[in-house]
C-alpha cells in the first residue's frame, strides 16, 4: 500500500512530502524518517486516473472486474501540508539537540524527617560539662602546686620533712596532670556523641 509521508527534512527543515510503500502507518512513518524526514502525518496515497468528457470512459472506470468487484476510481491529489505539523516538526527538531539530561533527585520518603535524636545532643551537653569542670579542677590543682613551690617551706625543717613537701608536690602534679587527661577524655567523647548523631541523621531514609 502507498502512503503519502508528510515533514521536514531533517537538514535544511524544507517542507516535504514523498510517496512510500508500506504495510501501515507506522511503518510508513519510520520508513519516511528512514529517508530524512522529521515526519508530521502519514496518510494513504489514493490513486487516480484521467477523466474526460465521455460519459463512455467514465462508465468504463466503474466496470466490474472479473472477481465480481467493482473498484471505483476518482481523481485525488495530496492534500496540502497543515502548517501547524510542520510547526511541530520544526520546533521538535530544534529542541531535541538542546535538551540535557538530569539527574533524579535523592530519594527522600514524603512527610517524613530525620530523627533529632535527642539523647546524642544531650550526653554531648553532659559530657562537654564535665570536660569543662576536669579542666578546671586541673588548672586549680596546678596553680596551687606552683604557688607552694614559689612560697616554699615558712621554717626550717628536717630533711625527712622536705621529702614530704616534695612528695606532696610531686602528688599535686600527678593529680593536675589526671584532671586534664579526663577533661580530654571526656571532650573525646562529646565530640563523638555529635558526630554519631549527625552519621545517623545523614544516613536516615
Amino acid at each position: 500500500m502507498k502512503w503519502i509521508v508528510i515533514g521536514a527534512d531533517r537538514e535544511t527543515g524544507e517542507d516535504k512530502a514523498i510517496e512510500i510503500e508500506a504495510d501501515n502507518e507506522e511503518s510508513a512513518k519510520r520508513r519516511g524518517n528512514r529517508a530524512g524526514l522529521l515526519v508530521a502525518e502519514a496518510r494513504p496515497a489514493v490513486e487516480a486516473i484521467e477523466v474526460d468528457d465521455d460519459p463512455a470512459d467514465d462508465a468504463a472506470a466503474w466496470a466490474e472486474q472479473d472477481d465480481g468487484s467493482q473498484h471505483a476510481h476518482s481523481v485525488s491529489q495530496a492534500a496540502p501540508i497543515q502548517p501547524s505539523a510542520v510547526a511541530a516538526a520544526t520546533s521538535y527538531a530544534a529542541a531535541a539537540p538542546t535538551m540535557a539530561y538530569q539527574s533524579p533527585p535523592a530519594y527522600q520518603p514524603a512527610g517524613r524527617k530525620p530523627p533529632a535524636y535527642s539523647g546524642l545532643s544531650i550526653a554531648s551537653t553532659v559530657l562537654m560539662v564535665v570536660a569543662a569542670l576536669a579542666y578546671l579542677a586541673g588548672l586549680l590543682v596546678f596553680c596551687f602546686m606552683i604557688f607552694a613551690l614559689i612560697k616554699g617551706p615558712s621554717t626550717p625543717s628536717s630533711p625527712f620533712a622536705a621529702s614530704a613537701d616534695q612528695a606532696a608536690e610531686m602528688a599535686l602534679l600527678g593529680t593536675s596532670l589526671a584532671m586534664f587527661a579526663a577533661g580530654a577524655m571526656y571532650h573525646g567523647m562529646s565530640a563523638a556523641c555529635v558526630a554519631l548523631r549527625d552519621i545517623a541523621q545523614n544516613s536516615f531514609r
